[in-house]
């Protein structure tokens, strides 16, 4: 950053006017105008727009929701209009935020500030395309993975949850020292503690009404098969070829013994700590053939195509899953739209990682990640940990041979 954060007056004076734009209060303020009271008293007891349209109501709320996401903004242009560094320009935007969340003249007691950071992050997401500082494309990767969150989960929070972090990824692992990076970075970790809060405290994501369905330890088990991958990197595909293996033939030897004997079988899925699902009683577990296919395709399969199959399998697989059950409406044979939407476009977003590493392109992610949704939501009558994963493969590989 360099002599960007050297201070100055103009700087200071950035600062100052930055969180004295970003105290104004509009909800606070009408409340007292309109109807001569202090919403930090009723409602939510947040002087911030939703409580403002609970308690004022919707046409009077339509001041606060324009203005608090453009305080940050208005900050930062007029300190780009003082002479105020880029820096500082944006520590103005960062300056309105706080001023938000702690007016002097409210006791420091004010609103929870998420709209104005929004505001602040569309801007700095803004800057950063158009002066080439961020690939439009990892924009364009997440836009559909938003949509869908959103629509399905009909929640702010969860989609912030799942959304800002591969933001932060982004920004970071394109201009890591950049100021607006940084700040801008700030910004979305400052965001994400707000969503992580509300979904903690409203108890958003949990397996309550699912857990008959989802095994909670298989389901946070399975990220841990991205060690694998770390393997493959620091060993070689024959070790890894031959570890996955190995732990798929110990699964298979224990779904085989406790499907010949129900006494084993019965023990096995009251205790065992991973836990069989009652649908797998007479049948081998998914936990099984995840591993077998998983060592299928990094035996037959190069780094590039394993790698890329398996993270889509992992994380397409677990989303698809969990908000399908969760909050899935509208059905297709045994499956659900909106478990689908979340697996074919989680799998587009992940694409922004996997371009940082790997020699894919937006074209294969996205044939790829709708090979596999659509083979996931079909009744072909095989385990789609196994189908899905197989066919993405080939399908991968046949479109890197044919160069499409």
């Amino acid at each position: 950053m360099g002599s960007c954060i050297y201070l100055t007056f103009g700087n200071i004076i950035a600062i100052l006017l930055g969180y004295l734009l970003g105290s104004i209060n509009p909800s606070f303020i009408l409340g007292k105008v309109i109807k001569g009271i202090d919403l930090r008293n009723y409602g939510s007891k947040n002087p911030g727009t939703m409580n403002a349209i609970h308690i004022i109501g919707g046409k009077w709320a339509i001041i606060p929701a324009i203005y608090d996401p453009l305080k940050g903004i208005i900050s930062i242009y007029i300190a780009q209009s003082l002479g105020a560094t880029t820096f500082f320009a944006y520590a103005a935007g960062i300056s309105a935020l706080i001023g938000h969340c702690f007016p002097f003249y409210l006791k420091f007691k004010g609103g929870e500030g998420v709209a104005t950071a929004v505001g602040i992050l569309l801007w700095g997401i803004y800057i950063m395309v158009r002066h080439s500082y961020l690939p439009y494309i990892d924009i364009l990767l997440l836009i559909p993975f938003t949509l869908s969150i959103l629509y399905v989960s009909k929640s702010g929070d969860i989609t912030g949850a799942f959304i800002l972090p591969f933001l932060i990824f982004a920004f970071l692992s394109t201009n890591p020292l950049k100021s607006a990076t940084i700040l801008t970075s700030i910004v979305i970790l400052f965001i994400l503690s707000r969503n992580l809060i509300h979904i903690y405290q409203n108890n958003l994501l949990n397996f309550k009404d699912i857990s008959n369905k989802i095994q909670p330890w298989r389901f946070w088990l399975r990220p841990v098969s991205l060690l694998f991958i770390v393997f493959y990197e620091i060993f070689s595909k024959q070790f890894v070829v031959i570890l996955m293996g190995s732990v798929a033939l110990i699964f298979l030897i224990m779904d085989t013994v406790r499907m010949l004997n129900k006494g084993v079988n019965m023990f096995l899925l009251k205790n065992f700590i991973l836990g069989f699902k009652r649908k797998e009683k007479h049948k081998f577990s998914s936990m099984t053939i995840f591993l077998i296919s998983g060592t299928v395709i990094f035996l037959l399969f190069s780094r590039e195509i394993a790698f890329t199959v398996l993270v889509f399998l992992i994380f397409g697989d677990m989303l698809a899953k969990y908000f399908g059950l969760r909050y899935g409406r509208h059905r297709f044979f045994r499956k659900s739209i909106e478990g689908f939407l979340m697996y074919f476009t989680s799998c587009i977003a992940i694409g922004i990682v996997l371009m940082k590493f790997l020699p894919i392109n937006i074209y294969e992610i996205a044939l790829v990640s709708f090979t596999m949704s659509i083979i996931e939501i079909l009744p072909l009558g095989i385990d789609d940990n196994l189908s899905s994963s197989l066919i993405g493969a080939v399908v991968y590989y046949v479109v890197k041979k044919g160069g499409v």
